[in-house]
């Protein structure tokens, strides 16, 4: 027989001697050969492991798709630890990029301008951004739904819907700037319409800024197409525009009022005399033979008096 070193070796049965009391031969003689994987399982994990580990090094764990050990616990993000990480490796790629230009600029033009201060004017400036959104758009999003769950207030959620709206949209520049001219714009952010009509009803809001809450995707996407360069305008001129188009609506409003209100007191006033039915039918014509009432014995015409008889003829 042959030596058995792996699940697609050769396997050779030796028939049973039944006269020495042996066991029969297995039917089918080797059953269904399992592969072994606890090897392929073992080696990634430890990939993922190695991977989870260098992320980890330079401060980016949170970009692995490594679980915690913990079922249902979402890994947190440290913000303002991850944002000066980055922050520090760009002014040290941004200081050598100074130094190469420094160098290219005096081996070029030390000859042709001899000046030192006219040579560093002739430097380009780079700056160096502040803040980084580098965050994967669901941990923002665990974000956003622990805050909410957590009763935050309606300003900071806005401020993280913006966030996870750069975050989101960053290769579709006009989405995120719709998105963040919506959040920055809506004067009643993160509360509900019932609440809004409850605070309008109280006169805890103005008639305009509820007008405009409750319009303010049609507004901004009205304003986008009358001003293609709404979006970078002030706040001050993006306001007016949308109060402009929310007294629109209030007049619109008061208009309708006034006409309903002019139908119901017509559809209400007393008809006049000429206006009301009579008893008689209109359709009978007016007898003229018939006597009036008012008149009496008196005033009818006097019947004509007889003509007189002949005179006899004359006796001879």
């Amino acid at each position: 027989s042959g030596t058995k070193t792996g699940p697609y070796s050769s396997i050779v049965i030796r028939a049973a001697k039944t006269t020495l009391g042996e066991q029969p031969s297995p039917i089918p003689p080797a059953g269904y050969i399992q592969k072994d994987i606890s090897i392929p399982e073992f080696q990634e994990k430890r990939i993922q492991t190695h991977i989870f580990e260098a992320l980890a090094a330079i401060n980016m764990e949170h970009l692995s798709e490594v679980p915690l050990a913990q079922s249902g616990v979402a890994k947190t993000v440290d913000r303002d630890d991850f944002n000066n990480f980055v922050h520090g490796i760009a002014e040290d790629i941004i200081a050598i990029v100074d130094r190469i230009y420094f160098l290219i600029n005096e081996y070029r033009y030390r000859l042709i301008v001899p000046e030192d201060n006219r040579r560093k004017r002739m430097l380009p400036k780079i700056n160096v951004p502040e803040n980084y959104d580098l965050l994967i758009a669901n941990n923002l999003v665990e974000e956003i739904k622990q805050a909410k769950d957590a009763g935050v207030s309606p300003t900071i959620l806005t401020e993280l819907q913006m966030g996870y709206a750069s975050a989101k949209f960053y290769n579709n520049p006009q989405v995120r700037d719709e998105l963040n001219c919506i959040f920055e714009l809506d004067p009643l952010p993160g509360i509900d319409d019932d609440s809004k009509v409850n605070r309008l009803t109280n006169k805890g809001i103005t008639e305009v800024d509820y007008i405009i809450s409750v319009n303010i995707e049609a507004f901004v996407r009205r304003a986008r197409v009358e001003q293609p360069k709404f979006y970078t305008l002030p706040f001050a001129d993006k306001r007016k525009q949308l109060e402009k188009y929310a007294n629109e609506v209030v007049k619109k409003n008061s208009e309708q009022v006034t006409e309903n209100s002019e139908q119901n007191a017509e559809s209400k006033e007393p008809r006049a005399e000429s206006e009301k039915p009579t008893d008689a039918p209109l359709d009978k014509p007016a007898d003229d033979k018939a006597p009036k009432p008012e008149e009496t014995k008196a005033d009818k015409p006097a019947a004509p008096a007889d003509k007189p008889a002949p005179a006899a003829p004359p006796v001879a």
